[in-house]
């Protein structure tokens, strides 16, 4: 059963989930989509999430791991997302950095993680985008 995030949530309001473990990126996606109510779209490196942020204007949110294969790691990938799509928001999450690595003023959750603090750091995210869903205009 879907929790009150859907209801708080317009249609519009994509989580992008960036994770290049099939079974880590299957299992929070699971979640955040049938526990949450949550539309999550995939990528399994910062490259194809890149590209999926170009051609979808839906996407409010991104989960993105740090380490990658691929041009763009986590770092490189928040960093474009910033300045590219300052409406967009971001949650970190890494095995190997700690939360002082990080990029500054981007939320950071160690792993391993309990998905359902992942979920609500992302509604609490998503809740800040308003009722458009990408704070796009």
């Amino acid at each position: 059963m879907a929790s009150n995030f859907a209801q708080n949530a317009s249609a519009s309001q994509k989580v992008l989930v960036v994770e290049d473990e099939p079974g880590l990126r299957f299992i929070i996606s699971d979640v955040l989509t049938n526990d949450h109510g949550l539309e999550v779209v995939e990528a399994e490196s910062g490259d194809q999430a890149l590209d999926l942020l170009q051609h979808d204007g839906d996407i409010g949110c991104v989960f993105t791991d740090v380490r990658m294969p691929g041009k763009l790691d986590g770092l490189a990938l928040s960093r474009l997302v910033l300045r590219d799509h300052p409406g967009v928001k971001i949650l970190m999450t890494s095995g190997h950095l700690s939360p002082a690595d990080a990029l500054e003023d981007i939320p950071f959750v160690s792993k391993p993680y309990d998905l359902t603090q992942v979920a609500a750091r992302i509604d609490q995210l998503i809740k800040q985008l308003g009722p458009r869903g990408n704070g796009r205009g």
